[in-house]
């Protein structure tokens, strides 16, 4: 079936092609991925202002196109719309639990001319079926970066140098992040193995102020070496210390330490 027409076509339960409901309207109700149930209606993403179906709410929405080494966030989490990167294009995420990304380019890491389009991106293996992206390896100031915004800063572990700013938001020191995004002078320290949540914490070195709670209560917190090779505030409850509300008391390693809920 040809999915190219419009409206499109999809294949029904009974193998034959059918005709879907174009939907062209913001809002518009539309099926869900894999969801096949007749009517099958799907949204105009050819438009001006393309729609897609949003996989939370089964509604149309408007969503935008990012260029290489611009932001984006396919659920519309930290931007104003989904935003996805152009076609041969991969959104890389560096900063979980944040959804906010980065466009870059893949390439072939065997090819010497993978990543001939820009003078100072080299192709970084990254992904285990051993493709690459073009990253920037080779700076000594921000102004040798590609990408506006982009900071020079030490080779991390994918083996690049010039990366995106660390987002900066309204979330406090000890509250919760992943959606929400940390003031600046903190980070979102990922608490689930999937790396989706996390509170807000900052890169201390030996010590670190209590963690604020309702009614102007305080929890006692301790700085700890991560694996992350950085460091954070942790509240232990090893001994039965009282959590924070939104917290809850949770065996990790040896201890145990608070973490959201």
């Amino acid at each position: 079936c040809n999915p190219s027409l419009r409206p499109p076509l999809y294949c029904n339960d009974r193998g034959r092609c059918e005709a879907t409901i174009l939907q062209t309207k913001e809002g518009a109700p539309c099926n869900k991925s894999n969801d096949t149930t007749p009517p099958v209606k799907v949204c105009d993403n050819r438009k001006k202002e393309p729609l897609l179906c949003d996989q939370k709410t089964g509604t149309c929405k408007p969503f935008q196109i990012a260029k290489e080494g611009e932001p984006c966030d396919s659920e519309g989490v930290h931007l104003t719309k989904p935003t996805y990167c152009k076609s041969g294009l991969f959104c890389l995420k560096l900063y979980l639990p944040y959804r906010l990304g980065r466009c870059h380019k893949i390439c072939d890491p065997a090819k010497s001319n993978s990543c001939a389009h820009e003078a100072k991106l080299s192709c970084v293996k990254v992904f285990p079926s051993g493709e690459g992206l073009c990253l920037g390896t080779q700076c000594q100031t921000n102004q040798d970066c590609t990408f506006p915004g982009y900071l020079c800063g030490k080779l991390n572990t994918l083996g690049f140098k010039c990366v995106p700013p660390y987002p900066m938001g309204d979330a406090a020191y000890g509250e919760h992040c992943g959606e929400m995004i940390c003031k600046a002078g903190l980070y979102c320290l990922a608490t689930d193995e999937k790396r989706t949540k996390g509170y807000c914490t900052p890169n201390c070195t030996t010590t670190c102020p209590n963690i604020p709670g309702p009614r102007g209560k305080s929890y006692p917190a301790l700085c700890v070496a991560l694996p992350s090779q950085i460091r954070g505030c942790v509240i232990n409850c090893t001994q039965g210390e009282a959590c924070p509300p939104t917290f809850t008391c949770t065996t990790a390693g040896k201890g145990k330490v608070c973490l959201p809920k």
